[in-house]
């Protein structure tokens, strides 16, 4: 499985877009220009109050980008910076790279931290510019679905395919057909059930199962295609979106996990 380019290259270009030198505010315009520069200055610093406070002084005009960059410091406030997003999917294998995101969110890891992620994904509701919504989706779902992986990380403290199947190598080896063998039994935690659910139950009352995963891979999907990025996260046109298919069962949705490299290691 691989990254789309495009995909790829839209995350390294927001990645730039929302950095700034850390002194551009020293000879930076008054007005909105100079209250964004100083709030992404904050944000450079991962001064996060700073930034919030900043971005909250920005007009109406400046609307979409206080709410997709107060979004990306909730998600950084959190554990799930652009860096690390971007970072993650940059190599070859999304599927590994869900998994190193996972392992960098593992010591938050809780219904909180699957809430205050959901805070930052509620923040696309009020902004108008296509991609821009997409970018929060993408970086929000992509959050949201590695904070269920990492609440599901077993006693060794990270994420690996151990947790995703009771037999993973036997799990993986199986043909489509056979994806209900019961090495693709649940590992033991709660990696279960893909009945369908709504993303808004990622809050502190939910349960990290697959149905969370699934609906935030989904969403993830969602704002890849409005930012006309190419494509999924998979190696195909329709990605996670097309391999998670939630009528299949959990054992089968556990076997498409591993054969899109769920807890494999990342090539970053």
């Amino acid at each position: 499985m691989r990254t789309n380019f495009s995909a790829a290259a839209s995350l390294s270009a927001l990645l730039l877009l929302s950095s700034c030198n850390l002194f551009s505010f020293m000879d930076s315009p008054g007005g909105d220009e100079g209250i964004l520069a100083r709030a992404r200055a904050c944000l450079d610093l991962a001064d996060y109050e700073c930034a919030i406070e900043y971005y909250n002084q920005l007009s109406v005009g400046y609307n979409n980008i206080k709410e997709s960059e107060l979004a990306y410091v909730t998600l950084a406030q959190n554990g799930a910076t652009m860096g690390a997003i971007v970072g993650a999917f940059a190599g070859s294998n999304a599927g590994g790279g869900l998994t190193s995101l996972a392992n960098r969110l593992i010591s938050n890891a809780g219904a909180t931290l699957r809430s205050n992620l959901y805070t930052a994904y509620e923040r696309n509701a009020t902004i108008t510019e296509t991609d821009t919504q997409g970018m929060v989706k993408f970086a929000s779902g992509i959050a949201l679905a590695a904070a269920v992986l990492a609440e599901n990380a077993g006693a060794d403290g990270s994420f690996s395919v151990a947790d995703v199947a009771a037999t993973p190598t036997t799990c993986q080896a199986q043909v489509q057909a056979g994806c209900g063998d019961s090495s693709c039994d649940s590992a033991g935690n709660t990696l279960d059930n893909v009945s369908a659910i709504a993303l808004n139950s990622t809050t502190a009352a939910a349960t990290a199962n697959l149905a969370l995963f699934d609906v935030a891979i989904n969403e993830a999907n969602a704002g890849l295609s409005q930012m006309s990025a190419g494509g999924g996260l998979g190696g195909d046109a329709s990605g996670f979106t097309g391999a998670f298919d939630d009528s299949v069962g959990s054992n089968c949705y556990r076997w498409q996990m591993l054969q899109e490299g769920v807890g494999a290691a990342s090539a970053e």
